[in-house]
């Protein structure tokens, strides 16, 4: 944050972060950008690879705003950016590099890639394993920074997603059973 802050101060129009993190439970390299550009919408996406035997994890941030809305987004790119932060570190935990014992998804990529084609509904990439895990993860943090309900904080992403309330309250019945089988992830 203090980098992409400073950034908009000079004016630029993109801000990269690139580091290495080296915990004791979890090894990545991040690049995170965040681009400034008029006339486009506010936009968030986050990747990560998990790495392998050799390799560890890699994330990847890229989140686009218009300047325009600067400084008074600032708040909400700070827990979009824990979000999303949490939720990619969740991923390099269930395979590869720094997969933790009980955490190992299979992989899903076949149903990704059906789903990016549209052969498959969008709303069904909220119902891969990978991702319950993943989207539990850091919403639960994000609401907890905010100091708000999850469910409101949940309510909030799904409404993003664009998705109708039938499905809606489908994601978050299965949501709310894989939060009680992960533990530690409040009522919601």
């Amino acid at each position: 944050m203090k980098r992409w802050i400073y950034s908009f101060s000079k004016d630029r129009k993109t801000s990269t972060l690139e580091r290495e993190f080296d915990f004791d439970f979890l090894e990545f390299e991040l690049t995170a950008k965040l681009r400034f550009k008029k006339g486009f919408s506010y936009h968030i996406q986050g990747f990560s690879d998990e790495g392998d035997k050799d390799i560890c994890g890699k994330i990847w941030i890229d989140f686009t705003i218009d300047p325009i809305d600067l400084p008074n987004k600032w708040s909400e790119i700070y827990f979009d950016l824990i979000d999303v932060m949490r939720h990619e570190m969740e991923h390099l935990t269930q395979n590869g590099w720094n997969e933790k014992n009980g955490k190992w998804l299979e992989d899903d990529s076949l149903e990704r890639n059906l789903i990016n084609q549209g052969i498959l509904e969008a709303y069904l990439y909220l119902l891969l394993p990978k991702e319950i895990d993943a989207n539990l993860q850091g919403l639960a943090l994000k609401s907890r920074k905010k100091k708000e309900p999850l469910i409101n904080t949940i309510e909030q992403y799904l409404d993003s997603e664009e998705i109708d309330e039938e499905r809606k309250e489908s994601v978050i019945a299965v949501w709310r059973k894989r939060a009680i089988q992960i533990g530690g992830i409040p009522k919601f």
